[in-house]
């Protein structure tokens, strides 16, 4: 049997994997369209840095939530 917990985590994975696909889908996109040539190593650094304030943005209220709500 699936818990919830499971669950929202399986949800919360698929929005940030949905995030992250669509910013590198549109950066991709503007890049090729100003003539600009990216290295491998400056697209994954630039997704890496991207993925990190999203789900830095998403965790903080989520913990600061939880811990208020548990106390």
């Amino acid at each position: 049997m699936v818990s919830q917990s499971a669950v929202a985590l399986g949800i919360a994975m698929l929005g940030v994997y949905g995030v992250v696909a669509y910013f590198v889908s549109s950066a991709r996109a503007s890049s090729a369209s100003a003539g600009a040539r990216r290295t491998p190593v400056r697209i994954v650094k630039l997704v890496v840095e991207h993925t990190i304030h999203i789900l830095l943005i998403g965790l903080l209220p989520g913990v600061l939530i939880a811990s208020l709500s548990s106390g």
